[in-house]
């Protein structure tokens, strides 16, 4: 199983409690790309803490924490089988939002003064990977498991 070492950006009494052995509690903010969980720069401590260092999360003491990750069963969209998996679920979530007459999310460009650098708040992004992988299509088997199991960390790049 692939071990990447990553980084979490934190305020310093987090770190602290990390460190000390508390389990990583998963964010739950309206920016956060792919949902709720606990975010990682991979090899790279320099943007985890330039990260905890953005104003709009306000940490009196940036800090980051390393932590070595087994991947296991990892969405990984730095490869043409991970971006395969995403477009089978973007098409089946608009499917189904169209057939069920439920408007899809959009992702929304807020004040970027009280966000950050990004200035979005992707809450179809979010909802994307809250739905549920369908099976794929019949073109897409020789790119995919068969059976799309339950998928945990999630890897890509994002470009500042």
């Amino acid at each position: 199983m692939p071990v990447v070492l990553a980084y979490h950006g934190c305020n310093f009494d987090t770190a602290q409690e990390l460190l000390g052995g508390s389990p990583f509690q998963p964010s739950t903010q309206d920016y956060d790309w792919l949902g709720a969980g606990s975010y990682f720069w991979e090899n790279d401590p320099v943007r985890a803490f330039q990260w905890a260092m953005e104003p709009r999360l306000k940490f009196d003491r940036p800090s980051v924490v390393g932590a070595v990750i087994e991947l296991g069963n990892c969405l990984d969209l730095t490869t043409q089988s991970g971006i395969a998996a995403v477009k089978v679920a973007y098409e089946g979530f608009v499917a189904l939002n169209q057939k069920n007459g439920t408007p899809v999310p959009k992702n929304v460009d807020p004040n970027p003064q009280t966000l950050g650098t990004d200035g979005t708040f992707p809450h179809f992004c979010q909802a994307l990977f809250r739905f549920p992988a369908p099976q794929p299509a019949e073109n897409m088997s020789k790119f995919l498991p068969p059976n799309l199991p339950i998928i945990s960390p999630f890897r890509r790049i994002l470009i500042p």
